[in-house]
């Protein structure tokens, strides 16, 4: 089989679809809370690069603030942690 094709087989895809279906259930939770006024965390592509192990390219890094650079550092340590406490 062609390798070039593998990120579509049928297991990738399901593993696509179950991820987006529970983005689509959080979106409707948090749409539902909305009027209650409720704070709903959802993860960005950060967070979920470094959950499926995927690399990120962050363009123009070097404009970030400082306390956001601070927080990525960490990522760049051995063994380098990420701390959301934002995530409650």
């Amino acid at each position: 089989s062609d390798s070039s094709h593998a990120h579509h087989s049928p297991a990738h895809l399901h593993q696509e679809i179950q991820a987006l279906r529970r983005k689509a259930q959080r979106l409707q939770d948090m749409l539902s809370s909305a009027s209650q006024g409720a704070f709903a965390w959802i993860d960005g592509m950060l967070i979920e690069a470094l959950q499926r192990g995927h690399w990120l390219l962050i363009d123009n890094v070097n404009f970030c603030s400082p306390s956001v650079l601070d927080r990525l550092n960490g990522l760049l340590e051995p063994k380098g942690v990420l701390i959301v406490g934002e995530r409650g």
